[in-house]
């Protein structure tokens, strides 16, 4: 992510996934935070293709 834009777009692509309840990019850090519904909602999976078909680069869940 180089620009707000950027952050928009990795941002709504996570807002997309069932579960999500918020999604926050940091463009400096190059980190996306996702909070979900709770534990047994998080799909890695889904997280990653939807990141990587907006364009981006999935680095793995800290």
């Amino acid at each position: 992510m180089n620009c707000s834009h950027c952050k928009a777009c990795v941002e709504k692509a996570a807002m997309r996934l069932d579960g999500v309840l918020s999604a926050e990019a940091d463009v400096a850090g190059k980190e996306l935070r996702v909070q979900w519904h709770g534990d047994d909602d998080v799909d890695e999976t889904a997280l990653k293709n939807a990141v990587e078909e907006a364009g981006f680069e999935f680095g793995g869940k800290k």
